[in-house]
């Protein structure tokens, strides 16, 4: 009898660990009735509350992501939008509290406005800061003196449908997390496969130009210029700094087959009379355009799930036959998925002047 019972435990034993495995896999353990732990990126296991209703993003990239998926939920901003911005941000969310930025060059947290907000959860998204080790630190310092949960989820392009799967276990949102992440995965697949048909001599070269000259631009490996590997073409800045100032002169000699820039004033004074641009091979062409704009850069500012429009926009516009996209119908699908907003065809027309073929 005894031996049996024996024999009973030990089977409940393994197949409660079994159990447990399979939690931990989906990013969570049930901890008590009120609580779970969550695994985050970061292999942090996280005791946070099992019904979340008030996050409080880290910064900008968070904040674009987390609204995307469960907007009511968020209890403020570490910047809030700009006043172009805003139309395109529910009302009521767009007057919650600022408490500022917890990484990067401005980085500003009051955590006494954090705090009033009252979050259940703190959510950082993005690429691990630092190594990772560092990052466990500052997380769970942060966590210490907040007392509130403090969670990592990463988020690189490649894999934004894996973001929103992971934010979807945290919050219990899985339903609108797997209509977004199922989005995210289309286009990057697509993406990949018309990648593997284009062959290296036949991928083109492309500027992309930002500030008022146009003459600011990012090199290869660069996150501002994730987009254009991935829809195979060849970025003509190769450098070891971040940021790569331009001259005309060298811009005359790399001659790019396209030219992107990040605002009107680049694009007009490229296209002037008396522009040293104009024997280029995208300006005879007429492949020079501007990137869409609203309330996000669809390429890299900032670099969240509004690049995965990007992919659809630049793959069309450079690889048509490839891209068979009506970008006007897809930016409508996109901007209704990911900001809730209806957009019109003026607003269209506003958003895609010169940036289309």
């Amino acid at each position: 009898m005894k031996k049996r019972i024996l024999i009973i435990a030990i089977c409940f034993l393994i197949s409660s660990s079994v159990f447990a495995q399979g939690q931990k896999e989906n990013n969570y353990i049930p901890q008590t009735e009120q609580t779970k732990i969550f695994v985050d990126s970061l292999g942090r296991e996280v005791e946070v509350p099992v019904n979340i209703e008030r996050v409080a993003p880290s910064g900008n990239l968070s904040q674009q992501i987390i609204y995307s998926l469960v907007p009511e939920k968020m209890v403020g901003w570490g910047t809030r939008p700009t006043k172009k911005m805003q139309k395109y941000f529910l009302p009521e969310i767009v007057d919650k509290p600022v408490y500022g930025a917890f990484y990067g060059k401005k980085a500003n947290l009051n955590m006494e406005a954090l705090l009033v907000a009252d979050p259940q959860v703190v959510i950082d998204i993005g690429e691990i800061k630092g190594s990772k080790e560092e990052m466990i630190k500052d997380l769970d310092n942060l966590q210490d003196k907040l007392n509130i949960p403090v969670v990592f989820i990463s988020s690189y392009l490649n894999h934004m449908d894996s973001t929103y799967i992971d934010l979807g276990n945290l919050l219990d949102e899985n339903e609108r997390a797997s209509i977004r992440a199922e989005y995210c995965a289309n286009t990057l697949n697509q993406a990949n496969q018309i990648l593997s048909t284009i062959a290296d001599t036949d991928k083109v070269s492309i500027y992309y130009g930002t500030e008022q000259d146009g003459l600011t631009s990012f090199p290869k490996g660069n996150f501002h210029t994730q987009v254009f590997p991935l829809i195979g073409v060849n970025n003509i800045v190769d450098s070891s700094s971040n940021v790569v100032q331009v001259s005309a002169e060298q811009l005359i000699i790399w001659n790019p087959d396209y030219i992107i820039l990040t605002n009107e004033g680049g694009y007009n004074s490229f296209l002037a009379q008396d522009s040293p641009f104009k024997d280029l091979k995208a300006i005879k062409e007429n492949h020079i355009f501007i990137i869409p704009e609203g309330p996000f850069n669809w390429i890299d500012r900032p670099p969240a799930m509004n690049r995965i429009l990007g992919i659809k926009w630049l793959g069309n516009l450079i690889y048509p036959d490839q891209f068979n996209i009506d970008i006007r119908n897809e930016a409508k699908t996109f901007y209704k998925l990911f900001y809730n907003y209806e957009l019109n065809d003026t607003e269209l027309d506003q958003l895609l002047l010169h940036s289309t073929n």
